[in-house]
């Protein structure tokens, strides 16, 4: 979130006091403004990611400057501070596409979850309908995901987005909404992975007052708020089995009390959810409904990861090179071709937003094109070494294979964890490929090589850190520098879990 920007417009000084020092605390640099007037003017001095408006102002209501807003930034996002007497009119904003209210005083907690959910999203402008966040690529695997996408957003069918973190759920849930029937309503969203269980069914259905402890006053929920729009369910495969139960009759039956309330509630919402959870293996093992998941994936739209979208990685590279070369007034202007080469030959398992971070610090180090030296240890350090060999064919003719040897460290780093006694020395059984003559055949499918070499070199690595490094699942995480739900799910392609200590 550093270098973000965030105007706070609101008439109270001590308010501005204290969100100031809040967005600071948070890694981000404030703006303030009294009235509309000035807020126009400090939005017409330079870029702005986050609005924090008051509903009331001296010289306006916020809902009428949001409303002005909208007409020419829609993609600039508005958090709404009200007090309780003008609840409505923040509900009224909400469906016209504000991002959030929260009410004072403020829960400090709920409003910097706020701010960082709005902060973190991801801006990548690309050929779209005016005025929606999409992403950037012309592969075959991302074009076939926007067909799906342009086929079945104007219905009502609910989607169920799935892919690992970082591939882009949010963006293609907003997109989704954009081209629905419902484009005009609000679109709302809830992390599930980052409310407290304890809050969650608050956070969805709303709650009366006095409901719990610290329910001083009546909220609506998502449900509520997206009532004529679109609520995104990001993460849903953390909810816990009381929620989904909830969850389910919502779903079933468009209507829902408020916590603590007797009155029936009507939900005209179409859902759209994410996970980067295996859904149907949590079905398995009983972790989730069989019945809402089946409510919930009328349509499961697999998003494609980065690695696999071929051409990709060096267009977003160079839209992020551009992007924040202006953002910090860098006079970086381009890759040298080792760089760009190297970024295209990564695995990015954290998808585009590891390379979208690689390249923002990659710009803040250069000085005018970014090089290997410019690029983090850890996309340098892994080296695949291959040699050719030859060979004779029955009939004769000379053929050659590639042999992967092992891997080695290109760059001097120190080890993740320490070598055990029985390898000093990292040893990976040999890969071959075979490469038949020239004359005579119909060659080979290279794409479709190279990615079974990669799953044949990932599971010899995996096998080789269980079997004599004796590494359990956490140590490996680190060691492999993976996320640990990354490395669970390559465990189960592998099939390694019978490999490992159950104790582990």
């Amino acid at each position: 979130m550093s270098e973000k920007t965030v105007l706070i417009i609101d008439d109270e000084e001590n308010i501005l006091s204290v969100l100031e020092r809040l967005i600071r605390s948070l890694g981000s640099v404030a703006l303030t403004a009294g009235s509309c007037a000035e807020a126009l003017e400090t939005l017409s001095k330079g870029p702005v990611d986050l609005i924090l408006l008051d509903i009331w102002l001296p010289d306006g209501d916020g809902v009428t400057f949001f409303r002005e807003l909208r007409a020419n930034r829609p993609d600039l996002p508005v958090i709404f501070m009200t007090g309780q007497g003008k609840l409505e009119m923040a509900i009224d904003a909400m469906r016209l596409g504000a991002r959030d209210f929260l009410l004072k005083p403020f829960n400090f907690e709920a409003l910097s979850r706020s701010i960082r959910a709005a902060l973190t999203e991801r801006v990548a402008l690309g050929p779209n309908v005016p005025g929606i966040k999409k992403l950037i690529g012309e592969s075959p695997a991302i074009r076939e995901v926007w067909n799906q996408v342009d086929i079945f957003a104007p219905t009502d069918i609910t989607i169920l987005l799935l892919g690992e973190s970082g591939t882009g759920k949010e963006l293609f849930a907003r997109a989704i909404h954009a081209k629905s029937k419902r484009c005009r309503g609000p679109f709302i969203e809830l992390d599930c992975a980052s409310i407290p269980t304890t809050l969650i069914e608050s956070e969805l259905f709303g709650h009366e007052k006095g409901a719990f402890t610290d329910a001083e006053t009546a909220r609506p929920g998502k449900f509520e708020l997206a009532n004529g729009g679109t609520l995104f369910l990001d993460e849903l495969g953390n909810l816990s089995p009381e929620v989904q139960a909830k969850l389910l009759r919502v779903v079933q039956e468009r209507r829902f009390r408020r916590l603590g309330g007797r009155e029936l509630v009507t939900a005209d919402v179409r859902l759209v959810g994410a996970t980067n959870l295996d859904l149907e293996e949590a079905v398995r093992r009983g972790a989730f409904r069989r019945d809402l998941y089946f409510r919930l994936s009328e349509l499961p739209l697999r998003l494609p990861l980065l690695r696999d979208r071929e051409g990709d990685i060096s267009r977003l590279a160079n839209h992020f090179l551009h992007e924040y070369g202006q953002r910090y007034r860098k006079q970086v202007i381009s890759f040298t071709p080792k760089a760009l080469e190297r970024l295209e030959s990564f695995d990015w398992p954290g998808n585009v937003r590891e390379l979208e971070n690689v390249v923002r610090a990659a710009v803040l180090r250069a000085d005018h094109e970014i090089d290997l030296c410019h690029l983090p240890p850890h996309l340098l350090s892994q080296t695949i070494h291959l040699r050719e060999t030859s060979s004779v064919t029955s009939d004769g003719t000379c053929g050659s294979s590639l042999v992967v040897a092992e891997a080695k460290s290109s760059v001097d780093s120190p080890p993740m964890e320490p070598l055990s006694e029985t390898s000093q020395k990292p040893s990976f059984d040999s890969i071959t490929v075979s490469i038949p003559p020239l004359e005579g055949e119909a060659g080979i499918n290279l794409k479709l090589i190279t990615h079974q070499l990669k799953a044949d070199l990932e599971k010899k690595i995996l096998t080789h850190l269980i079997r004599v490094r004796r590494m359990n699942k956490a140590q490996m995480a680190r060691y492999l520098q993976l996320d640990y739900k990354i490395l669970l799910t390559k465990f189960k392609l592998y099939g390694l879990d019978a490999d490992i200590d159950p104790s582990s």
